[in-house]
């Protein structure tokens, strides 16, 4: 696997970031179960929703269309684990622009829904899709999901 196939794909450092995001979000999962009261320090209160970085609700998105032609949606669910901070740490790394909503719509040529997160493909940036493009990279990503051509 060449290094182009694994920008196209959304791999290589791109895909650190959402391995490390899923890890994040497998966690807090985790500690769900263990009573807030022995997670958190003594005397304090376990973080979660607004506390821990994001409103409750609230997506996110880590734009990396101009390196990679793709923009990764995460889920409010996501955000809350994983902390509007960490995601912002861990878009930086895959030289992306970090931001709270959905990804932009503009030259979108396909979604990939897979159960961690929404990746987007783009027709701008320098790794443009077609559809065509865009559905192998679900089909063959880290995340395979279901793929919709279109905006």
């Amino acid at each position: 696997m060449t290094n182009h196939h694994l920008s196209r794909t959304g791999l290589g450092s791109f895909g650190v970031v959402a391995l490390l995001a899923l890890v994040a979000a497998a966690s807090s999962a985790c500690n769900r179960s263990t009573p807030a009261a022995s997670r958190a320090a003594p005397g304090a209160a376990a973080p979660t929703g607004a506390a821990a970085g994001a409103p409750a609700g609230q997506s996110a998105h880590c734009d990396t269309i101009a390196t990679t032609s793709t923009c990764r949606e995460y889920r409010p669910i996501a955000v809350e684990a994983a902390g509007q901070d960490s995601l912002r740490s861990l878009c930086g790394i895959g030289s992306g622009t970090f931001a709270l909503g959905a990804c932009p719509t503009d030259g979108l040529v396909g979604t990939c829904d897979s159960p961690e997160h929404i990746e987007r493909y783009y027709s701008r940036g320098s790794s443009a899709f077609t559809a065509q493009t865009a559905q192998a990279g679900c089909a063959g990503g880290l995340s395979p999901g279901t793929f919709r051509a279109g905006p």
